[in-house]
């Protein structure tokens, strides 16, 4: 797998970027570029696995983008990105400034539509967004409020034969791990709508 293209980092305003990392040292969460080096190496390799960087423009979404890499390398592939995530630390919003890629505020919550962003997308991504947890009553969701976001994402965000990838690596959300029942009922439900893989789920396309 290729590294991440030198130009990728390097056009990036590295004056600014120090800028915000002394910002970041008076919040709760610390940036450096050293560790932006590496998120950028992932998200790139990301984009390589979903042949991002030999397609034609894609319209892609990514779920909870946090400080937005993953965009910004598809951006930087010429693809046309929106990021969707809770309103944010004060942090992130100076990272998607200086990164030039847009993320809008929307909290993801069970059996509601996703923001309507005026397109439909041949991509959408969640590799970081543990928002299948329900803080008020300290669960994970169930059947049914997978049902109604993948009957969502078809139906109403993805283009016809659209992808959609999910990254369900982490052992705990807000302090909830998943049981086993937890896993198998997520997996039966993936399967059951095309998707393939064990903890990167991948749904190409989503049924």
């Amino acid at each position: 797998m290729s590294k991440l293209p030198a130009e990728f980092l390097d056009s990036l305003d590295h004056a600014e970027f120090r800028r915000i990392c002394r910002s970041s040292r008076a919040s709760n969460h610390k940036i450096e570029l050293a560790s932006s080096k590496r998120h950028l190496g992932r998200a790139w390799k990301r984009a390589v696995r979903l042949n991002l960087d030999r397609s034609d423009p894609l319209d892609v979404l990514e779920i909870g983008p946090g400080a937005g890499y993953f965009l910004y390398v598809c951006q930087r592939l010429a693809h046309r990105v929106v990021g969707i995530d809770r309103p944010s630390l004060r942090l992130w919003p100076q990272v998607h400034q200086w990164l030039g890629v847009t993320v809008i505020d929307h909290m993801i919550e069970p059996n509601r539509p996703l923001a309507d962003l005026g397109r439909r997308f041949d991509l959408v991504v969640a590799y970081n967004c543990p928002f299948n947890y329900v803080r008020g009553e300290r669960r994970l969701w169930n059947r049914a409020e997978w049902t109604f976001l993948l009957d969502h994402l078809r139906d109403d965000v993805l283009k016809r034969g659209g992808r959609f990838v999910i990254d369900m690596r982490a052992k705990s959300v807000g302090g909830r791990v998943a049981t086993p029942d937890d896993a198998v009922m997520l997996q039966q439900v993936c399967r059951s709508r095309g998707g393939s893989g064990e903890r990167l789920i991948v749904f190409d396309p989503l049924h």
